[in-house]
């Protein structure tokens, strides 16, 4: 154990001066050496003790089968924190990756995002998970020739299979009407009854009308989807897009990763975000984002088997992963570049809101997500933010921009009593406390930052309720009214940027009947919050135990990947040029200056 020591003190200094590029050189060399040891040590071992390498090795092993093969809450811990990827830890790991990183061309920006301006009245917030239900349920009776569901999973209990049966209603009355569903790979495959079992005598009874298409990552592949449990694969990435399009309407929702779907539990007490727009021209730009999508996911037939699309050249795990994201790359591209041509900001004095729909999917190099939602964080207008996340371990950029920021900002995150894990039976239920400790030691660099005056963190907490609400409002101080927000499926995370595939909308408007129903949305959330309090160790009537306080300080501090992590480095130069401001003469230059910005940062 002491060679291996010295090993790493002769070589851990060299880890902060080499260059980028030489970091794989590195790598090889100091587990070369580390490799070596070990041999001599494992050798001496086997001929002096070989019970105790024996005992080590049963150890591991066993450690290993717990981890990989059982369904039970240590696989949510994985799930909850290492997929995260939080960098709330060394401040000089971060300053090291930014230097890093500053020089790398930045990849992935969009050059242009679609923009569609339409009418604020067209546009409804919806106040609870109950009325979303209500919502669904009359869009798919009052449908014609569309509808279109893009989620995680659809769960198994009685409201959803009455979903199902209104869509087999309506499809019954309508002839005309088509049905496309677009959902997770394993998460729809998970367990013996699942989202295909759910939806596979829709497919049998109408074919050709009904389309059921299942997204699997890239990323999981090889030995990794061979050994990773059912539960724990989804790390790797999942298909995380909420919309659903009802003919030419789009409703849009939050989403967690957990139960943020078409699933009984969130149609009662989970607090989430829900917007319905009507649209036609963002209607079908979704609309084609989803087909485009579906053309390289594995389809569900009429015999109840999971195939390949004809239209998919690559496999999205036996074939190149390589070649597969840039298929899918550049399907989703051509989608946003047809709609960023083919939308027109009219003169239509009724056309008082702008809809900017983004799509992120790390894997493939799309971040626009992340360019966009750094320039709102840094807007130089006079507003306020309120941003909100159910599971809070934001990614570094959003770190960094939010104490950069001049802006007062309030972050709105889930007590451990909302959190969808409180009570659970064994490690599972450690999962609010992890993200407790993540929470404390973002307020102790708050506190280190001096940004108490104008960062405020806060947790909601509702009787019998979870929250997993993720969005931004800025709400501006002339008339103390929210005219800007971001919804969508994002968790604002490090999964979120790199691993799964996301989309959600920004919204500007001056409309004021719209701007009303986002500041009650806003406040009505913010009414169930308390400021976030110390000491920060228990809650309820139980001590956090120590190990758990280990744990989160080894997510924080060893899930550090230099090579996947991008600093948004240039964003106040950005906004500096930008000139989204309260005294902007028309609404219509907001995208437009974005799209400029944008372009500008890909070297455009």
């Amino acid at each position: 154990m002491f060679l291996y020591k010295n090993v790493l003190r002769r070589n851990i200094s060299e880890l902060f001066v080499i260059n980028y590029e030489k970091k794989k050189q590195f790598k090889k060399l100091l587990w070369g050496k580390i490799m070596v040891v070990m041999n001599k040590n494992v050798k001496w071992l086997w001929d002096n003790h070989p019970e105790i390498l024996i005992s080590g090795v049963a150890a591991l092993l066993a450690l290993l089968y717990i981890f990989l093969f059982t369904n039970n809450g240590t696989c949510a811990v994985l799930y909850h924190g290492i997929s995260q990827r939080t960098l709330f830890g060394d401040q000089k790991i971060v300053m090291l990756v930014a230097a890093k990183e500053k020089s790398m061309k930045e990849v992935g920006v969009m050059e242009s995002t679609p923009t569609f301006k339409i009418r604020g009245n067209n546009v409804k917030i919806i106040e609870s998970p109950s009325q979303f239900y209500e919502q669904l349920i009359v869009l798919v009776s009052q449908s014609c020739y569309r509808v279109a569901l893009c989620s995680l999973y659809i769960g198994t209990g009685e409201m959803e299979r009455d979903l199902i049966a209104s869509l087999r209603k309506a499809m019954n009355e309508k002839g005309s009407l088509k049905v496309d569903i677009l959902l997770d790979f394993n998460r729809a495959r998970r367990g013996n009854e699942n989202s295909c079992t759910m939806l596979s005598s829709l497919k049998h009874d109408f074919d050709h009308r009904v389309n059921v298409a299942l997204f699997h990552s890239p990323m999981l592949r090889g030995p990794l989807k061979k050994l990773l449990s059912e539960r724990v694969n989804e790390i790797l990435g999942v298909q995380h897009m909420k919309v659903y399009l009802f003919d030419n309407f789009v409703l849009i929702s939050g989403s967690a990763y957990i139960r943020a779907n078409l699933s009984h539990d969130y149609f009662t007490r989970r607090q989430d975000r829900y917007i319905l727009i009507e649209s036609a021209d963002l209607a079908n730009f979704y609309f084609d984002l989803i087909h485009a999508v579906s053309e390289l996911s594995f389809q569900l037939n009429i015999d109840s088997e999971i195939i390949l699309s004809p239209s998919c050249s690559d496999h999205p795990f036996l074939g190149s992963r390589s070649r597969y994201c840039e298929l899918l790359n550049a399907k989703l591209k051509a989608v946003l570049s047809k709609w960023s041509q083919l939308h027109s900001l009219t003169t239509d004095e009724d056309d008082d809101t702008i809809v900017m729909p983004v799509v992120q999917f790390g894997a493939i190099g799309l971040f626009a997500d992340r360019e966009i939602i750094n320039l709102i964080i840094n807007n130089p207008s006079p507003s306020e933010l309120f941003m909100a996340t159910g599971y809070f371990n934001l990614a570094p950029c959003y770190v960094n921009a939010l104490f950069e920021s001049e802006k007062s900002c309030n972050l709105m995150i889930a007590s451990p009593e909302a959190n969808g894990f409180h009570g659970a039976e064994g490690f599972s239920g450690y999962v609010p406390d992890i993200y407790k400790n993540f929470a404390e030691s973002f307020y102790r660099r708050m506190i280190n930052k001096n940004v108490l005056n104008r960062l405020q963190l806060f947790e909601y907490k509702r009787d019998d309720w979870t929250f997993h609400a993720k969005g931004i409002w800025l709400k501006k101080y002339s008339d103390n009214k929210v005219n800007a927000s971001v919804i969508g499926s994002t968790n604002f995370g490090y999964r979120s940027l790199n691993r799964d595939l996301e989309t959600q909308i920004v919204l500007f408007t001056e409309n004021e009947k719209l701007k009303d129903q986002l500041t009650a949305e806003c406040d009505m959330l913010f009414y169930y919050c308390s400021a976030f309090k110390r000491p920060l160790t228990t809650f309820g009537h139980r001590q956090m135990p120590l190990f758990v306080l280990f744990i989160s300080r080894w997510l924080r501090t060893c899930a550090v990947d230099p090579q996947h992590l991008r600093i948004c480095d240039g964003v106040a130069d950005i906004i500096a040029r930008s000139g989204v401001n309260e005294n902007s003469s028309s609404l219509s230059s907001v995208p437009m200056t974005i799209n400029k910005c944008l372009a500008q940062k890909n070297g455009v």
